[in-house]
């Protein structure tokens, strides 16, 4: 229990940590991976109860082959994970961690267990793969707020926002081919929404009902979202693209530099809103007399 520091110093390329191998290390502050170490693999309480942990030096660059259940469970002083997992997450992996701020997953996660990020208080933001979006319970008594939803993950599945509800702001990556009309159905507080091409498509007419929503009113996130960002990589906004949007209290658009082309009266949004500021980050492509269907950007 007196151990501080772990710092692997061996030219090993794996590194296992076996079941319970430090639980409740409760003075254990810091791990050191050398740049050496390329897998690692961490089972079942394998870290459990390690009050104290601040850092894991490195464990951004590593291939975690295994995060087994209650591995980092109760690590109340852990912060930040960034989670090159190749394979599955164990349920309660990093229950109890209240000092958890942001966690971010690469796509190769396999699988996600129940209660991962349960009880952790101050996760603010969190970067989810494909693995995570059909996960039950994974954010239970957690406060995520920004939630990042992986490149390479290409469709959202039917319902995906029930256990997201409360997130205020939602960044889909381009990669995104298909989104279903009940994808944002249970966001009541999403403020802050980036969108990916094929949601800017002209379709006006016959285009999907996007942010149609939960509530007595039916209303959803359409009366709280206010800030749309297009995502990065996205090149076209089509003609009319916002019509079908409904949004009632939209006010800013941002546009990236990837955008190369905008259709007539692409932010005509029927009148529910009104869009104060169009922001380009780079130069605007060429508009000529074009009519963007905003009157005071």
């Amino acid at each position: 229990k007196s151990l501080t520091k772990i710092e692997i110093l061996t030219n090993i390329n794996e590194i296992y940590f076996y079941n319970y191998a430090f639980e409740d290390c409760t003075n254990l502050k810091e791990i050191v991976l050398k740049e050496d170490i390329n897998k690692v693999y961490i089972n079942s309480y394998a870290f459990n109860n390690c009050t104290k942990l601040t850092t894991i030096t490195k464990i951004d660059e590593k291939v975690i082959t295994n995060l087994g259940s209650y591995a980092f469970r109760n690590c109340e002083s852990l912060q930040y994970t960034n989670l090159k997992v190749n394979s599955n997450i164990g349920s309660y992996a990093f229950e109890g961690c209240n000092s958890l701020n942001s966690v971010k997953m690469s796509n190769n996660v396999t699988s996600i267990g129940s209660y991962v990020f349960s009880g952790c208080a101050k996760l603010y933001t969190l970067t989810l793969p494909q693995a995570g979006l059909n996960s039950n319970n994974m954010l239970n008594g957690s406060s995520v707020a920004k939630l990042i939803i992986a490149d390479g993950v290409t469709s959202l599945p039917y319902d995906f926002s029930r256990q997201f509800a409360n997130i205020s702001e939602l960044v889909l990556p381009n990669s995104i081919i298909e989104i279903d009309s009940n994808t944002f159905y249970y966001f009541n507080n999403l403020k802050r929404l980036t969108i990916p091409q094929c949601m800017l498509e002209s379709d006006p007419y016959y285009g999907t009902d996007y942010f149609w929503g939960s509530g007595s009113n039916g209303r959803g996130c359409r009366e709280t979202i206010t800030d749309i960002i297009i995502a990065d990589g996205v090149t076209t906004i089509g003609e009319i693209a916002f019509e079908n949007f409904y949004l009632d209290n939209l006010n800013s658009v941002t546009i990236p530099s990837s955008v190369t082309e905008i259709g007539d009266e692409a932010f005509y949004t029927r009148g529910r809103a009104e869009i104060t500021s169009l922001i380009f980050k780079g130069n605007a492509p060429s508009l000529e007399s074009r009519y963007l269907g905003v009157n005071s950007a």
